[in-house]
C-alpha cells in the first residue's frame, strides 16, 4: 500500500540545530529572556498552538510562569503540587514523556480542559534538580 505523502512524519530537529538552540537560551541575560526564548522555540520550530513552562515555586509546587494559547485564568489559578495530574507526576519524577493518549498511558484525563488526549512534558533540571516543567 502506498503511503500517503501529506502524512509524513517531521524529520527531528539535527544535532547542531539543537546545540545552537542550547547557546541562544544560555546566552540568555535574565530569567524572563530565557522563557521568551524557550517559548519563542516552542512557537517557530516546533509548530506549536499550545504550551507552558512551570516553574517550581514551592519545594513541592510549580505553576505556569509563560504560556501560549493557554487563558489567563487558568495561567494564573493554577498550582500543581508533587504528583498531582501529568505535570506533578513529571515534576515528581523527573522524566519526561510522550502521552498518544493520556487515559490509557496515565490513567488521567485534563478533566475536559484540553480537546486532544495526547501530552509532551519535559522536565527542566540543572546539576540533577528539577526546577519545572516544559508542557
Amino acid at each position: 500500500m502506498k503511503k500517503n505523502q501529506n502524512h509524513r512524519r517531521p524529520k527531528p530537529p539535527s544535532r547542531d540545530f539543537l546545540r545552537q538552540i542550547t547557546t541562544l537560551l544560555l546566552d540568555s541575560e535574565n530569567k524572563q529572556q530565557f522563557l521568551k526564548r524557550a517559548g519563542n522555540i516552542l512557537t517557530d520550530c516546533f509548530h506549536s498552538q499550545r504550551w507552558s513552562i512551570m516553574l517550581k515555586t514551592d519545594p513541592d509546587k510549580i505553576c505556569i510562569c509563560l504560556a501560549k494559547g493557554i487563558h489567563e485564568n487558568i495561567i494564573s489559578q493554577t498550582i500543581i503540587r508533587c504528583g498531582e495530574g501529568i505535570a506533578g507526576k513529571i515534576f515528581l519524577e523527573g522524566k519526561g514523556g510522550l502521552f498518544v493518549d493520556i487515559v490509557h498511558d496515565l490513567g488521567m484525563t485534563s478533566g475536559g480542559r484540553y480537546k486532544s488526549t495526547s501530552a509532551i512534558c519535559v522536565p527542566i533540571s540543572y546539576q540533577g534538580e528539577v526546577l519545572g516543567l516544559i508542557n
